[in-house]
């Protein structure tokens, strides 16, 4: 059972993301990947290996999903995230949602995908994303109705299905 979304927060909002905001991007993943920052190397080779990460995480997202909408995640005006997602015919994929990390843990990543398990139930489409093995949201994830499909080592295919389909699912588990 999916937990109620907490109280909404004043000031979240999203709206899609612009070339101005590539310097915050590019922070923003950094902050997230804290094995590449702790690699022993100097601080310039770090910075210029995390742009390139950067780089070719986007231009994969932008080749592979096109069509999806890339927002900035604001809380009062300020960027605090991104969250990306393809709206596909048949199902919702989640393709990033990536909060500062200070700013986790505050109930904002759980109120954005409160919103998209929201669409998901009206709409009828479940929600496919993937998450990396190692990656501490996972538990998050499973707290909001996601479920395993596939472990290939490095990365769980996670699915949520929509509100219609779901005690269908658990009667064929």
């Amino acid at each position: 059972m999916t937990p109620p979304p907490p109280a909404a927060l004043p000031g979240l909002v999203l709206r899609p993301t612009e070339a101005a905001d590539e310097g915050f991007l590019q922070a923003l993943y950094a902050s997230t990947r804290a094995d590449l920052a702790a690699l022993p190397l100097p601080d310039a080779a770090k910075a210029a290996l995390l742009a390139q990460q950067y780089r070719s995480q986007t231009a994969h997202y932008r080749a592979r999903f096109a069509a999806a909408d890339f927002s900035l995640v604001l809380l009062d005006g300020a960027p605090v995230g991104r969250l990306i997602v393809a709206r596909g015919r048949h199902e919702l994929h989640l393709i990033d949602i990536s909060l500062l990390p200070a700013l986790q843990g505050r109930g904002i990543g759980t109120q954005l995908l409160a919103g998209l398990i929201a669409e998901s139930d009206a709409s009828a489409r479940p929600i496919a994303a993937h998450v990396a093995c190692s990656n501490p949201a996972r538990a998050w994830y499973a707290r909001l109705g996601f479920r395993s499909l596939a472990d290939d080592g490095v990365y769980l295919r996670l699915h949520r299905p929509c509100a219609d389909a779901a005690p269908a699912m658990e009667a064929q588990a």
